[in-house]
Order: C-alpha cells, then sequence, then structure tokens
C-alpha cells in the first residue's frame, strides 16, 4: 500500500501540472484594416468636403468682386450690375476654371488627411498613404504603364487620321497652375475613391466594394457626358487601379499612373487644347464613339481599349511581386533547385 506521503508522489507523476502554452501566431498571413466606426461617418467625411468648397468657393468670389469693384467703382452701390460683372469676369478668366478643380481637389485632400482621424477614430496610414513596401517599384511602373498607354492611344488616333499634331509650341504661366491642378488631382481621387472607399467597405465582398467605387468614381469624372464611351473609359481606368490598390495597399502606383496620363496627355501635347493651354498643340479632327470629343480621348473607346490592355499587362508583370507584409517561401523547383 505504501505510505500517504508515496501515493500522493506517484498521482503528481501520473497527473502533471497544467501549464498554460504560449499561443502560436500564424504571421503568413495578412492583417486587414477593417474600420471601426459606423458607415454613417462617411456622410461626415462629405458634409466636411462640401463646407471647404464652399469657403474656399466664397474666398475667390469675394476676390472677383474686390476686383470688380476697383474697375468700376461706380457699381459698388448697384447689387445687380455688381453681380454682372463678376460673372464677366468669371467667363472671361482662363483662371478660374482650373482654380474651381484645384479647389475641389484639395478640399478632399483636406477633409480626408485632417478630419480621417476625427471620423474615422484612426489614423490615416489606414488608407496605406505611408506605405513603405514596394514604394519605388509602384510609382516606376505606374508612370512608366501611364506614359505607354498614352503613347500608344494618341498614336492609333493620329494613324486613323483623327487626331492632329500642330506642333504649335505655346508658353504660358497658367501651365505651372496646370501642373499643381495634376497633382492635387490625381492624389485627391486616388485617396477618396480607391483609398476611402476600400478602407470604408473592408467588411463586404470585393465585387460590392468594386463597383460601390466604380459607380461614385464614373459619376464624379464623367456626369454631364453625352458620349457613353467616357463612362466605359473609366469604369474601366477605376477597376484598373482599384485592383492595383487592393493588390499593394498602396495609392502611389495609380497616383503614378495618372500623373503620368494627365502629364503628357494635357500639359505636354495639350489634348484637351483650347480648353487646357499646354506645351504642344493637338487638336481633334472628328469626334466619335472611338476617338472621343474634344474634352479629351478619355470618352473614346480606343482608350478604354487600351486601359484594359494595360491592367492585363501590368497586371501580369506584378503578379509574381509579394505583396506587402508577405514572406518569401522556398519551394522545390521542376528543375530540382529550392528557391
Amino acid at each position: 500500500m505504501g505510505s500517504k506521503k508515496l501515493r500522493t508522489q506517484k498521482q503528481a507523476v501520473k497527473q502533471p501540472a497544467n501549464v498554460e502554452m504560449p499561443m502560436v501566431q500564424n504571421h503568413s498571413s495578412i492583417a486587414v484594416k477593417q474600420p471601426k466606426t459606423p458607415f454613417y461617418t462617411i456622410f461626415y467625411v462629405v458634409a466636411i468636403i462640401l463646407v471647404l468648397i464652399f469657403l474656399f468657393n466664397w474666398i475667390i468670389n469675394a476676390c472677383y468682386t474686390n476686383a470688380a469693384m476697383n474697375a468700376d467703382p461706380s457699381i459698388s452701390n448697384n447689387q445687380q450690375l455688381l453681380m454682372e460683372k463678376v460673372q464677366e469676369l468669371i467667363s472671361k478668366s482662363a483662371v478660374h476654371p482650373i482654380l474651381q478643380r484645384i479647389v475641389l481637389s484639395v478640399s478632399i485632400l483636406i477633409g480626408l488627411l485632417f478630419f480621417f482621424k476625427k471620423t474615422e477614430k484612426t489614423d490615416v496610414s489606414a488608407l496605406g498613404l505611408f506605405n513603405k513596401q514596394k514604394l519605388a517599384a509602384n510609382i516606376g511602373i505606374g508612370l512608366v504603364a501611364g506614359f505607354l498607354a498614352i503613347l500608344v492611344i494618341y498614336n492609333v488616333l493620329i494613324v486613323f487620321g483623327w487626331y492632329e499634331f500642330t506642333g504649335v509650341f505655346r508658353y504660358t504661366p497658367l501651365q505651372f497652375l496646370w501642373l499643381l491642378e495634376i497633382i492635387v488631382c490625381v492624389l485627391s481621387e486616388e485617396l477618396l475613391f480607391r483609398g476611402y472607399l476600400k478602407y470604408k467597405f473592408s467588411n463586404i465582398k470585393p465585387i460590392y466594394m468594386y463597383a460601390i467605387s466604380t459607380v461614385l468614381f464614373v459619376l464624379f469624372k464623367a456626369l454631364g457626358s453625352t458620349m457613353p464611351s467616357t463612362y466605359i473609359t473609366f469604369a474601366v481606368m477605376n477597376i484598373f487601379l482599384m485592383y492595383m490598390y487592393i493588390k499593394f495597399d498602396s495609392p502611389w502606383f495609380g497616383v503614378a499612373f495618372r500623373f503620368m496620363w494627365l502629364l503628357i496627355s494635357g500639359l505636354v501635347i495639350s489634348i484637351y487644347s483650347p480648353a487646357v493651354p499646354g506645351i504642344f498643340e493637338s487638336l481633334p479632327r472628328v469626334e466619335n464613339l472611338f476617338a472621343g470629343s474634344r474634352a479629351g480621348f478619355e470618352s473614346g473607346l480606343i482608350a478604354a481599349t487600351v486601359l484594359a490592355l494595360a491592367f492585363v499587362g501590368v497586371k501580369f508583370i506584378t503578379d509574381g511581386r509579394l505583396k506587402p507584409g508577405e514572406k518569401h517561401v522556398r519551394k522545390l523547383q521542376k528543375d530540382g533547385t529550392i528557391r
């Protein structure tokens, strides 16, 4: 039988004390940023952007009003004449349309970057803005892809005789303002229509996220266009750029792609002439569903086709690259090597 002490020792050996084992974490998965705030906070962001647009436009209109009164002090007491004079100055100003677009883009950037933490209760890094993974490669591929896409579209249009390169050199200080517009435009639209919507709808099926983002972007860029091909082109563009944003959790491919697209087409060869001043004049000869309109060849099906081909090409090139946070797993290859 043994003593009581001996029996206790035998039981201790049979039944070892429960030891809490450390949890093993799986580092192979990538953490998905989930919104911590309700859906309706998106309306707060929209309201902030609208208020900023109103304030900036009020300041611009005040400057035009002051300029009108300085030009003709006699109308300062006549509200009707003053308003007519202000509208005349605005309609004749080449700066005003560019300023309006800059105001819109800057309002979006301020509304997102400076109020994001207030409305979403998290840091703006959730948009991938400071993601440095493959940063140089993303920017480089985006710039090259944007340049090649514009080059192909433009040459196809010239071959068919739908565009004419006059080569007229036109320099104006407004081109610097147009360059500023391009920078703030591509950054604001990338963060709003791809970054913010990706973050806000990250808990729903990707196909719905693509659909919401595409519909909003198309309405923002193409609403009012009389050519149905415009909607198709911007839809293809958004799907392309949204895919790259999700793939690398970063806006910089899309920013680089659209910056090069607008820089070459708008500032260098000036397809938007005479609406926007460019360095070298290029004029459309015809307007149709394939070539686009005087508003730019984004409204043509050729642009949509080239964008789709660019999507396929860039996807093929980048599919072999690791996503941010992934670790390379060495595998046995067909040639017998392990890499």
